[in-house]
């Protein structure tokens, strides 16, 4: 379960906002990947959710891994679409 909201919090996951988690697809060294399903469109997606880590060297790692998968243009791998960055209070999930 992926809570949007804190007890008496005000933390609001555009994850969440925007995404219904279907499945869980896979997972990794750099995050997991969930099929999810639009809000708005209800067309299904995979989304790769990488944590990104406090320091600026894993913040790098992170950027690099999001770059990465933008570069890819090929038919067999899955369409890089977007990305952004979420700030969750600690122990949101």
């Amino acid at each position: 379960q992926i809570h949007p909201l804190l007890p008496g919090g005000s933390f609001k996951s555009e994850f969440q906002s925007k995404f219904v988690v279907a499945n869980i697809i896979g997972q990794g060294t750099y995050g997991c990947v969930f099929e999810v399903v639009n809000t708005l469109d209800q067309w299904k997606y995979a989304v790769k959710r990488i944590p990104m880590g406090g320091s600026t060297e894993d913040q790098m790692e992170t950027e690099k891994e999001v770059i990465t998968l933008a570069s890819f243009d090929y038919p067999g791998i899955v369409a890089y679409k977007h990305s952004w960055i979420e700030t969750p209070p600690p122990g949101w999930q």
